[in-house]
C-alpha cells in the first residue's frame, strides 16, 4: 500500500480576517501568565467553522465579481453539507477536528493545483487566558471615555454573537468590550464567542483580500446570495454578505489507483488578545480569532473511504 500525504495551510484566521493583523506572541512568565499589556496572541482552546462545500480544482477558479458569480468549472466537488442552506460545523483544536457530516465524493482523476472552500460567515473561538496582573473590560462606548466593567486576572469567552465590523469596535475611539468577553478571579460560563464576517476589515466595508505567503497566494471573498462578490454591508449587520469563499493553493494528484481520501483540520494557533492601557488601568477589549489552520489531505491507494 502506498500512502501519500499532502499538507497545505490557510494562514488566515478561521474567521479568516480578524480585526487586526495577528500580533506578536504574548510574553508569559514562569507561571504561564501573560505579562504583555498591548495586543498580542496566544493559544486558542477550540475553534468552530461552518462549511458548505469543498472542491479540488485543476487551476485556481476565476475571482468572483459583483457581476460574475463564483464558478467551480474545472473543479471536483469532494464535500457538500447536507443542506445548501445549513453549513456543517466542525470543531477544531490543536489535536485535530471533528468529522464533517454531509455528502462526500471521490474526485475525478487528475492533478489539482487549488482547493476552494465555501464557508459560513459565522465562526467562533473558545478561549481562556490568565494574566500576571488584573485586566478590566471596558463598559463605556462613549468616545475616549473609559469605564471598568469587570476586573480580574482571568479573562475568557462566553457564548455570544458579534460582528467583525461593528459599533464600538476595539480599534475606534468609541470602543467597548463585547458583553461576552469577561474577566474575573475564576472562569465561569466558558463558551464559544461567535463573530459574523460582515466585512474583511473591522473599520470599513471590504469584500476581497489576497494574502501572499511562502506557500503561495491565498484569496478570500465575501459572496452574496447569488455567489457574486458582495458589495454592501453595514455596521452590526450583514448587508448582502451571505457566505465566505476561500482559494487555497495546493498540489495533489488523483489516479485510477487512488481509492481513499481523508480530510482533517488542525488548529496551530491563536487568539488575538486585544489590550489598551489608560490611566494606569490595563483594558481587555477582545479575545478574537487569529493564527493558522492547517488542512490535511491524505490520499491512499487502497480501500476507498471518504474519511472526513
Amino acid at each position: 500500500m502506498v500512502t501519500k500525504m499532502y499538507k497545505f495551510f490557510i494562514v488566515l484566521s478561521l474567521l479568516l480576517i480578524t480585526e487586526i493583523a495577528l500580533s506578536a506572541t504574548c510574553n508569559k512568565n514562569s507561571n504561564n501568565e501573560i505579562t504583555s499589556t498591548a495586543a498580542c496572541s496566544t493559544d486558542t482552546l477550540q475553534r468552530i467553522v461552518g462549511i458548505y462545500e469543498i472542491g479540488l480544482c485543476e487551476t485556481e477558479p476565476s475571482s468572483p465579481t459583483t457581476t460574475s458569480a463564483f464558478s467551480n468549472t474545472n473543479c471536483s466537488v469532494i464535500f457538500q453539507s447536507n443542506s445548501p442552506f445549513i453549513p456543517t460545523e466542525t470543531t477544531i483544536s490543536s489535536t485535530g477536528s471533528s468529522r464533517l457530516t454531509g455528502k462526500k465524493y471521490r474526485p475525478a482523476n487528475g492533478r489539482y493545483r487549488s482547493m476552494y472552500l465555501v464557508m459560513s460567515t459565522d465562526g467562533a473561538i473558545k478561549a481562556s487566558v490568565t494574566f500576571s496582573s488584573a485586566r478590566s473590560t471596558d463598559g463605556d462606548s462613549t468616545a475616549n471615555v473609559y469605564s471598568a466593567r469587570e476586573t480580574g486576572t482571568k479573562c475568557w469567552t462566553r457564548h455570544g454573537v458579534n460582528y467583525n465590523m461593528r459599533t464600538g469596535n476595539w480599534a475606534g475611539s468609541n470602543r467597548k468590550t463585547p458583553a461576552n468577553i469577561v474577566c474575573g478571579s475564576s472562569v465561569s460560563g466558558l463558551g464559544f464567542s461567535y463573530v459574523k464576517q460582515n466585512s474583511l476589515d473591522a473599520a470599513l466595508a471590504k469584500f476581497s483580500e489576497t494574502v501572499n505567503t511562502s506557500a503561495g497566494s491565498y484569496k478570500i471573498f465575501l459572496l452574496d446570495g447569488s455567489s457574486k462578490l458582495a458589495n454592501s454591508t453595514v455596521r452590526d449587520g450583514m448587508g448582502d454578505v451571505a457566505k465566505v469563499l476561500l482559494y487555497a493553493p495546493q498540489d495533489i494528484s488523483i489516479t485510477p489507483r487512488t481509492t481513499s481520501m481523508k480530510l482533517s483540520f488542525k488548529l496551530l494557533d491563536a487568539t488575538n488578545v486585544d489590550q489598551l492601557s489608560n490611566g494606569g488601568i490595563n483594558y481587555l477589549y477582545d479575545l478574537a480569532g487569529g493564527g493558522s489552520i492547517q488542512i490535511l489531505v491524505d490520499t491512499t491507494e487502497a480501500g476507498w473511504d471518504n474519511n472526513f
